[in-house]
């Protein structure tokens, strides 16, 4: 077992980008989101190369897979956040004043 080299030509990214993006955009069903899951690939690609140089399109494939899998959680736990949030901020305050009262009296 040999080292791959210690990174990843740019070149090589992008002899692969179409592939990787078709891919990232089933997983994500958005471009934007596409786009995004792609970065992080490439990103991931150049700071931690495979340990093996001959399955790169598998491992490249099994790197997007785990950035759209990462953005759909980082993305579910905002909502469960920003839900949690609005929850709090919709419901109406009772004042004191609002008290349910009894008829005729106080």
């Amino acid at each position: 077992m040999s080292d791959f080299l210690h990174s990843i030509e740019p070149d090589t990214l992008l002899a692969h980008h179409e592939w990787m993006r078709r891919l990232a955009r089933r997983l994500v069903l958005d471009d934007a989101e596409a786009d995004d899951v792609v970065q992080e690939a490439w990103l991931r690609a150049t700071e931690r190369p495979p340990r093996e140089a001959g399955a790169l399109r598998a491992w490249l494939a099994t790197v997007v897979r785990n950035a759209a899998r990462q953005l759909a959680r980082g993305e579910s736990r905002r909502g469960r956040r920003e839900f949690a949030a609005a929850r709090s901020e919709a419901l109406p305050r009772r004042p004191n004043s609002w008290r349910a009262r009894r008829p005729g009296g106080s």
